[in-house]
């Protein structure tokens, strides 16, 4: 072999070299990304409850999971929780994060052109009580700063009950500007308010959930489409807004890499079965046939959705109210007057509900569905909780419910025990009169 083929040989094999060894540490550097999440809904707010930001935060948490991020996930969440998830949020980011998102639903307030979002335990009666009873937007940037990419998004632009309270109150949410490395996503546009929505999610969050697999999108493109997607639904009443000083690009799903030129052979990207699942529940999520969720039930009986699958089966059915008329006392004679309501569909406790809300029997009443402006909404009881005890009467079956609500007076507090999140919660109850056709009834 002469000089000049020795070196074309090892030139040719020092870049092929090199070459790998960049395949190797792009690998390396894809393997090692660390995506960290902060997603809490607040709907619960005693006397200005919201709809859907729950809804919201376990949809949005749902799709980040699928998309490899790491959730921290709270929901109705008093200051001092709120806070404390925020601190927990960064100190994983400095634990190695490379990209941080932040995604909040609930109400939000500008005071003074700061943002603040407010927990369900605000209590707030004037402009001096709204830094001590909620969260300035600037404590959750200055935990950004661990990662060197992030991402902040706050459909916090709904009407704001508070807002009337003092005159430097403006509507929405005031324009910030992104710290280096941030973009900062808003679901309306500066100083303009959003709708909680009619369907199961907030019109922002349901086409953001929309775009947000779509692979090979910038993460700019993932919200020019979402801000498109809104303005034409809501015919420009509503334009989402976005304030950028991103330096890198990032891709919340990233497709498969390009062939050469050259390649003869096309390569089809096969979803994993997680994106599978998450397809169906997408197509499903706002339907009205229990069918559906039955069948999402039979094909992921260990399903990521399947809490929410059961609960939406069982809403569509005949559900079993627990303000339906008393039983009868033992004597034989209906009990009399005082006759109240509490104001939720509830259903039995099935071994699959059990399983999957982490309760260790099948035992309670599961509630379905909340009254709007009645006394569980104004408690806090949410659809999803189960009751399991009620003025220290164990609630066994769904069943147990309806005589002790039926025959507690209107206007008694009670104390009721419901199961959450995997845990025990206590909630204090002002039952209602029932319905002046319903007393008409009674009294015949």
């Amino acid at each position: 072999m002469n000089t000049s083929l020795r070196s074309l040989t090892f030139i040719l094999f020092a870049a092929l070299s090199l070459t790998a060894w960049a395949d190797s540490r792009t690998q390396i550097a894809d393997a090692a990304e660390k995506r960290i999440a902060l997603v809490i809904g607040n709907s619960a707010y005693p006397g200005a409850p919201l709809k859907n930001p729950v809804n919201d935060a376990r949809a949005i948490a749902a799709k980040l999971k699928s998309l490899g991020f790491e959730v921290i996930q709270r929901e109705n969440v008093t200051l001092r929780e709120m806070s404390r998830a925020i601190t927990q949020f960064g100190e994983r980011l400095g634990r190695g994060g490379t990209a941080g998102l932040v995604y909040y639903a609930g109400h939000g307030m500008q005071v003074r052109g700061k943002n603040f979002l407010i927990p369900v335990d605000a209590q707030i009666t004037g402009e001096t009580s709204v830094r001590s009873e909620t969260i300035d937007v600037d404590t959750i940037l200055e935990q950004l700063n661990n990662s060197p990419l992030n991402i902040v998004i706050l459909d916090a632009c709904r009407n704001n009950p508070f807002e009337r309270r003092f005159r430097s109150v403006g509507g929405g949410l005031a324009q910030m500007d992104a710290p280096k490395g941030t973009l900062i996503a808003y679901a309306t546009a500066p100083g303009k308010v959003a709708s909680d929505g009619t369907g199961s999610n907030g019109l922002y969050t349901a086409e953001l959930l929309k775009v947000l697999g779509e692979p090979n999108l910038k993460v700019e493109e993932v919200f020019k489409k979402t801000r498109v997607n809104v303005a034409r639904a809501t015919t420009d009443q509503q334009i989402p807004w976005e304030a950028s000083s991103l330096t890198g690009d990032f891709y919340f799903r990233s497709g498969t890499k390009s062939q050469p030129s050259g390649a003869r052979l096309e390569s089809a990207r096969v979803q994993a079965p997680d994106e599978i699942e998450q397809d169906f529940w997408n197509r499903i999520r706002d339907s009205q046939d229990a069918a559906d969720f039955e069948t999402y039930l039979k094909h992921y009986p260990q399903g990521r959705f399947v809490a929410e699958a059961s609960l939406m089966a069982r809403k569509l059915k005949p559900a079993q109210q627990a303000s339906i008329k008393p039983e009868a006392s033992g004597s034989g004679t209906p009990r009399t007057p005082g006759r109240a309501i509490l104001g939720v569909s509830i259903q039995d406790v099935t071994e699959e509900n059990a399983k999957a809300f982490g309760l260790p029997q099948a035992s309670g009443a599961l509630v379905v569905e909340v009254a709007k402006g009645g006394p569980a909404e104004a408690a806090g009881i949410a659809a999803g909780d189960i009751i399991l005890k009620f003025n220290d009467q164990p609630i066994i079956k769904a069943s147990d419910l309806p005589p002790l609500v039926g025959t507690s007076n209107a206007g008694a507090e009670v104390a009721i025990q419901a199961w959450r999140n995997g845990a025990t919660k206590d909630f204090s109850a002002k039952l209602a009169a029932p319905p002046k056709e319903q007393r008409q009834r009674l009294s015949r």
